[in-house]
């Protein structure tokens, strides 16, 4: 009994760490979307923007810098360590599969879903992050004469010159269907975990989540593709 209890306890102390780690995501997800969206508006705010999240003076944005690295580890290794234990779980297969009857194909592939953005995220950190954070330009799509002028890398010029690399917008927004396939499942169930689900509120919450899981995703893929379309 006390093993069972103990496993409870490890399973249930996962998921509050998946769903606390998940949230916080969310909430970066929407402060870099609205950053993002400067591109499409004018270069000098989104350069002004890029200049004050990558000050080394600026310590409030360095720990938040910090504390996002650390969610995204745990998130990333919480997830894994929670996508074996089903696995595990499920090791006696079933004669007849209930499919989408005790689940949806949304929470069977979150791992997969997760692997893909975690995929896309040492891209995209490849070709933006280190840049703007360290100064040291890594030119994944071979145009460094587009956003170079001398030895400066203009930030903006960069993210215009890889956006219009086909291949690159299209694993962009790629990348983006499968961050909306995991936020269909991973918003509601980050709030169901919290046991924040009045039956009179979670049919809220599953709309509110769905909402978000189509516009916020769909919001980040339309800037490649109106560069893409526009250059």
């Amino acid at each position: 009994m006390r093993k069972i209890t103990d496993t409870f306890a490890w399973s249930v102390g996962k998921k509050m760490i998946m769903a606390l780690t998940g949230l916080f995501l969310i909430t970066f997800l929407i402060e870099h979307l609205m950053g993002n969206l400067l591109i499409l508006v004018d270069e000098q705010y989104f350069l002004l923007y890029a200049e004050f999240m990558g000050s080394t003076l600026n310590i409030p944005i360095r720990v938040m810098e910090i504390v996002l690295f650390l969610g995204f580890a745990v998130h990333i290794v919480d997830g894994l360590m929670l996508a074996k234990q089903n696995n595990a779980a499920r090791s006696q297969k079933y004669a007849v599969k209930a499919g989408n009857k005790n689940s949806t194909w949304f929470s069977r592939n979150m791992h997969w879903t997760g692997i893909v953005m975690l995929t896309f995220l040492i891209l995209h950190l490849i070709s933006f992050f280190i840049e703007a954070r360290f100064g040291i330009d890594v030119d994944v799509v071979g145009a460094s004469s587009k956003y170079t002028v001398g030895e400066e890398v203009n930030l903006y010029q960069k993210v215009i010159s890889h956006f219009q690399v086909l291949w690159y917008v299209i694993i962009y927004v790629a990348a983006m269907i499968f961050m909306g396939f995991h936020l269909v499942h991973g918003f509601q169930s980050a709030f169901q975990t919290m046991g924040w689900r009045h039956k009179k509120y979670f049919p809220l919450v599953k709309i509110i989540g769905l909402g978000f899981a189509i516009v916020v995703p769909l919001a980040y893929a339309c800037i490649p593709l109106v560069v893409f379309l526009k250059y």
